[in-house]
């Protein structure tokens, strides 16, 4: 496994909710200076989650969803370990984020 990891299995057991909760695991994983170093992928690791909320996502990996641009792009940069609900969760996050983002840049041009 090439660039760092972020290992979530001690952050919290098996189930990753809120939106606060997410920006805290943020500024612990200290994910603005990984992505700042750019030295990508960023390994997620979280083998025992069971459900990821969209709102702890949007916490945790909001800015970097819209940093990266597309889902395609996030994909790159990050790597997920974990059970395929939660990759399912994280899929779902990534569409809602890129989705309202284009809906409030819509509203801009007009």
């Amino acid at each position: 496994m090439t660039g760092p990891s972020i290992d979530l299995t001690g952050y919290s057991a098996k189930v990753y909710v809120g939106k606060s909760t997410g920006r805290k695991a943020r500024t612990h994983f200290d994910i603005e200076r990984l992505e700042h170093n750019a030295n990508f992928p960023i390994h997620v690791i979280m083998p025992m989650a069971r459900t990821m909320s969209v709102s702890f996502f949007e916490g945790m990996f909001g800015m970097s969803v819209l940093k990266a641009g597309s889902r395609d792009e996030f994909n790159r940069r990050y790597i997920f370990t974990a059970g395929d609900q939660v990759k399912a969760e994280v899929a779902f996050g990534i569409k809602e984020l890129l989705s309202r983002d284009a809906k409030l840049n819509q509203h801009k041009e007009t």
